[in-house]
């Protein structure tokens, strides 16, 4: 039983603490937008389908340029490429 916590610990204890980077905040979050307004566009109303399209257009220009908004504000906030 020692043997095992012991163990369990070690392992605990290895594991470093990883912060994501630039391009997965902005992954996370433009796929968070998409669902929010997916969901608002089919329980409240279809409007909210131009945000979902206003997103996804942003983040086909972001693959060609390499410049998005939402990583300008999260620089700004102090994430680090």
């Amino acid at each position: 039983m020692n043997q095992q916590k012991s163990l369990i610990f070690k392992f605990h204890k290895s594991k470093e603490v990883k912060f994501m980077k630039l391009e997965r905040y902005v992954k996370v979050i433009a796929g968070a937008f998409v669902f929010v307004s997916a969901l608002l566009g089919y329980l409240h109303h279809e409007y909210w389908l131009f945000f979902t399209m206003f997103v996804g257009l942003n983040l086909f220009q972001y693959g060609f340029s390499q410049w998005c908004l939402m990583a300008n504000i999260l620089k700004k906030l102090g994430v680090k490429e």
